[in-house]
């Protein structure tokens, strides 16, 4: 626990001042020469850098931030924006800026502040260009029916009630007290509440910043997503996680003749601790309050019940080999509700759910594709070989031949052509939505989904939904000549030779996939369909529980050698015989046929692959549930550990991206619990003044009762008293009657 609320401590609102001009260097490894001090406010320090590096004078002294160099908008758009500070002085009438001496100011009170630029991603700039380059393409219509299809109206918006809130929280409280925890105890040290030796690096200067809500804030060592704190070089403007700089230890040793990432800085200068700043996005005392409104709210989290394994109906994949595949739970959404669905979403297994697909309106066939989205261009992607194979086309080509007996399998790659399926297709997204079982996790606005709470205002993170549109795997294409006439190496091509339509590979979420739509297929091989014991199904599926993981990489490490990790590198399918070996090792699947109507929802860190049997168009989304929280952050960490020590050629398609901002959908939850929590207290506090308000109408209601028994008691009772003693006590006893009727 700390042991002070830092918010009695400075917040960093000075500037940050060069004492010594970076200079370049002529071997990698001397230091950069940029020493941050903080210092109390100077006039001298008054010209805010309120553009990119590249628009300022390029004088010999300047120095530019790592993205102005590269001009890459996706390495974070320019570091030193509305951030740095140069140092001004008046040299006769006229005012001048001095580059040579800057520093770094806070700014989270800034009124106005200038955003970095929107980042453009990869995968955006190839679209543009298959785009384009689809320009030449027929325009011709292909097969157009000129059909009307309904417009399906997406579901109003969900809200996180307070009683889902608190099932959240028994999950998120562990997960998030820790990382709040981290973070703290980095900030503290920096304000000088904690010893400076708890850390290597040791007490640093330190900034608030404000986070930038069009950009993802992103570690350049390992690229996981940033909370709160971060490490940022005033040379170059690198940004490191916490985690990148606890590990790492200043070297100027080379390695091939370079330096390793963490340590490389821009003009073959290398970092020191001395050159690095701690710069936090936390307003002073915020980390410390979080952590006490969790510790708080640890008294109203549900206890989390033992998990045991839940009794629902199983079918089991017959196999060829004599090994046994694992039985798949596979009911309705009907008869398994919503909590229970929840007890059984912990064990940690795949689920099919059967029946969905008349809750579609949309066809979701081969036709409506055409008919709406013919002439737009798409990348086709062959899986017949090597798997990097992949050419231009329109969409009704592909449509066209999706139920013939073609020699080609070929699946549609990055389709929509643009990342928000929402706004490309409304009309398919909303359908989608509508259908989705489970809605509270698995829709975009879903409260149980953690993603969901995303502020409407940031780069959220692209869960989808995406289709997968394939023709059948190779081994399943029709023979060109008669089963009988083949070779005994094509017949061994055939059976061992297995390609798959998705390599096997592991998931940072939790996601459901949909069979919309399947067709052809009947020309398949005997040989490897019934010798297989694979039926007539739209898909095959193989996905492993998180325990065969290890397993499973140390047996592909064998087949695939130099590659570090063949899971998360996508790079293989397992045959039926090589399932066979690792189920005699301990790694069994569960063997799933998927046809027309079926979901298969597949638990976060599960490693799976999937092969066509027939054409299909299927439809997924990946989810953020409460219940694998802690599955979702091992495998950030696998990625991590995946982030290239040295610079290398095709850098950057090596790193595995924190594409979904684990922290940042935690953040945005807590702040939508808190808020959930907070209503229903106030909920409960008006209620109690209204029964207190109900309570005092009764009271005074029995008054009023008693004061008219009581009057009409003394009016009964007048006219003995008005004998006995005459007028005089008929006057005392009015006057009693009088005082007795009024409400107090």
């Amino acid at each position: 626990m700390p042991r002070k609320n830092p918010s009695k401590k400075s917040s960093g609102s000075g500037k940050l001042q060069a004492s010594q001009t970076p200079v370049g260097a002529s071997k990698p490894r001397d230091i950069a020469k940029y020493m941050p001090v903080i210092d109390d406010y100077q006039e001298i320090f008054g010209q805010l850098q309120d553009g990119a590096c590249n628009r300022l004078p390029q004088t010999e002294i300047h120095k530019k931030c790592q993205s102005c160099i590269e001009k890459s908008a996706s390495a974070g758009s320019c570091r030193f924006v509305g951030f740095r500070v140069f140092e001004t002085s008046v040299a006769g009438e006229k005012e001048k800026i001095v580059y040579s001496s800057y520093g770094f100011r806070s700014n989270q009170d800034d009124e106005t502040h200038l955003p970095r630029r929107k980042e453009t991603s990869g995968s955006d700039k190839r679209r543009s260009k298959r785009a384009s380059d689809s320009a030449g393409v027929d325009d011709s219509e292909i097969g157009k029916s000129g059909g009307e299809y309904p417009t399906p109206t997406l579901a109003p918006k969900m809200t996180l009630s307070a009683e889902e809130a608190k099932h959240i929280l028994s999950y998120l409280i562990p997960f998030f007290k820790k990382n709040v925890r981290r973070e703290l105890l980095h900030e503290n040290i920096h304000v000088g509440l904690e010893e400076a030796n708890l850390l290597s690096c040791g007490a640093l200067p330190l900034v608030r910043t404000k986070d930038m809500s069009e950009t993802r804030s992103l570690c350049d060592m390992c690229a996981t997503g940033i909370f709160m704190g971060s490490y940022m070089c005033g040379c170059c403007g690198r940004e490191f996680c916490l985690g990148c700089l606890e590990e790492w230890v200043p070297s100027g040793e080379l390695t091939s003749g370079k330096l390793s990432r963490m340590d490389t800085c821009t003009l073959k200068r290398r970092h020191v601790f001395k050159n690095m700043m701690f710069v936090t996005r936390a307003r002073p005392g915020q980390l410390f309050e979080t952590l006490e409104k969790l510790m708080a709210l640890t008294t109203i989290a549900p206890t989390l019940p033992r998990v045991t394994r839940m009794n629902l109906p199983l079918l089991t994949a017959d196999s060829p080999g004599g090994q046994k595949y694992l039985p798949v739970p596979t009911t309705t959404e009907s008869d398994l509700p919503l909590a229970e669905f929840q007890r059984f979403w912990r064990e940690g297994r795949p689920l099919v759910l059967t029946g969905l697909r008349e809750r579609f309106q949309l066809p979701w066939d081969p036709q409506y594709f055409i008919d709406q989205h013919g002439s737009e261009p798409c990348t086709l992607h062959d899986c017949t070989g090597d798997g990097n194979r992949s050419h231009n086309a329109r969409v009704d080509t592909f449509f066209s031949a999706f139920e013939s007996k073609g020699s080609e399998s070929l699946k549609l790659k990055d389709w929509p052509p643009t990342t928000e399926f929402a706004k490309a297709f409304p009309e398919l997204f909303a359908d989608f939505e509508n259908a989705l079982p489970y809605p509270s996790y698995t829709r975009r606005t879903g409260p149980l989904n953690l993603a969901s709470h995303f502020s409407e205002d940031c780069l959220a993170p692209d869960l989808g939904p995406k289709m997968y549109n394939a023709y059948p795997a190779v081994d399943f294409l029709a023979l060109g000549k008669a089963e009988k006439r083949l070779t005994k190496e094509e017949k061994d091509n055939l059976i061992y030779d297995v390609k798959g339509t998705t390599n096997l590979h592991l998931d940072l979420t939790d996601a459901v996939n949909i069979m919309v739509y399947e067709a052809g297929g009947e020309g398949a091989p005997l040989i490897t369909t019934a010798a297989k014991k694979i039926p007539m199904c739209g898909a095959i599926w193989d996905i492993f529980p998180r325990s065969a993981t290890r397993i499973i990489r140390e047996y592909l490490r064998e087949k695939v050698p130099g590659v570090d990790d063949p899971i998360h590198r996508h790079c293989y399918y397992l045959s039926e015989q090589e399932l066979a070996d690792l189920a005699r090792k301990g790694a069994r699947s569960y063997r799933i046929f998927q046809n027309t109507g079926d979901a298969v929802f597949i638990p976060a860190g599960c490693a799976h692959q999937v092969r066509n049997r027939r054409s299909t168009i299927k439809i997924a989304v990946d989810f953020l549930s409460p219940e694998n929280l802690v599955h979702c952050e091992a495998i950030l960490e696998e990625f991590r550990d995946l982030a290239p020590k040295f610079n290398a050629a095709g850098l950057k398609g090596s790193q595995r991206e924190d594409v979904l901002q684990l922290w940042a959908c935690i953040g945005f939850a807590w702040d939508a619990i808190v808020e959930a929590i907070n209503s229903e207290d106030k909920g409960e506090d008006s209620q109690e003044d209204n029964d207190e308000d109900d309570q005092d109408d009764k009271g005074e209601v029995g008054k009023d009762d008693k004061g008219e028994d009581s009057q009409k008691e003394n009016e009964e009772d007048g006219p003995d008293d008005k004998g006995e003693d005459g007028g005089r006590d008929d006057k005392e006893e009015g006057d009693q009657v009088s005082l007795s009727g009024c409400q107090v």
